[in-house]
């Protein structure tokens, strides 16, 4: 359903704050396994970050120079768009604010889904550099 891409790690926005221990973990397992799984689900006019923070952040660290992506729209029915803490409220809109302003959010605030989910891939690591 979804057409997945090859993007630069250099053209890539992050758009909230990551775990250096998450990253760590999750570096080990993608190296052992020598597979790409996951693709990063990305906003096609701006190129950040919907999920995948800490993909995109073991992909930089391992040094690929591509990650696999799926280039998405906040415009479109299936992607909706929350926090995590019931205490705080985004909405699209304030996404794209920050998106805009170039302004982080805290560790684990966001809260996409994507509805149907991407399946997952088997990219040979190699392919990636």
């Amino acid at each position: 359903m979804y057409k997945l891409e090859l993007l630069s790690t250099k053209d890539i926005t992050e758009t909230e704050e990551h775990s250096l221990d998450r990253v760590e973990w999750l570096k080990n397992i993608i190296i052992s396994e020598g597979i790409w799984r996951i693709p990063l689900i990305v906003e096609k006019h701006s190129l950040a970050i919907m999920d995948g923070h800490h993909r995109f952040n073991v992909a930089k660290k391992i040094g690929l120079t591509r990650v696999p992506a799926i280039l998405l729209d906040y415009d479109q029915d299936n992607v909706m768009v929350g926090a995590w803490h019931e205490d705080i409220y985004i909405d699209k809109e304030i996404m794209l604010g920050n998106i805009r302003n170039k302004i982080l959010f805290p560790y684990k605030t966001t809260r996409h889904i994507v509805s149907p989910s991407p399946e997952e891939l088997q990219i040979p690591l190699s392919f990636l550099y």
